[in-house]
């Protein structure tokens, strides 16, 4: 669902790198084509677009070098066992705070998945591992899980009923 968010805050006026791993979903992007059926998302594309501040891409570390902010928007399926697998947002947030340091820039991480219980810590240990004392200083961390449901997600994002940040 980071589309949403990204397709979201662009229409809106707010300059943003849409980062995502798969080119089809990047392509569809800035061609202006919703990469899912969601009431509302290619409207919001189109006029993220059109004002220029939708900018897709695959290079999160040049978006990471352009931004202040990432939200961290990634799958967090269940696995086997019925527990979230949050592997891919512990990747992500270790690639962005890597490109951080590497730009030099000071950047906070906002963890937009589903946030299981214990998930900062999992989350601040693994950046500093990777960054060390730069976790802190340069780079910091906040949560604000997202409550989006398929179907009225642009409307979930645009209207929240329910605003939740963490942070240390």
């Amino acid at each position: 669902m980071g589309c949403v968010v990204a397709a979201s805050l662009a229409a809106k006026g707010v300059r943003t790198h849409g980062v995502d791993v798969k080119r089809d979903v990047v392509d569809a992007l800035a061609r202006g084509i919703a990469p899912m059926d969601e009431p509302d998302l290619a409207e919001r594309i189109a006029e993220g677009l059109r004002q220029g501040c939708l900018f897709p891409t695959l290079d999160l570390a040049s978006a990471v070098a352009a931004s202040d902010v990432s939200l961290v928007c990634v799958g967090t399926p269940l696995g086997e066992d019925g527990t979230l697998v949050v592997t891919d947002v512990l990747d992500a947030c270790e690639a962005v705070a890597r490109a951080a340091v590497a730009a030099s820039r000071s950047h906070t991480i906002v963890i937009r998945s589903t946030v299981p219980s214990g998930m900062h810590e999992r989350v601040s240990k693994r950046v500093r591992d990777a960054i060390g004392p730069a976790f802190g200083e340069l780079v910091t961390l906040a949560l604000n899980p997202e409550f989006l449901r398929e179907g009225c997600a642009v409307r979930d994002v645009e209207e929240p009923e329910i605003i939740v940040y963490a942070t240390s």
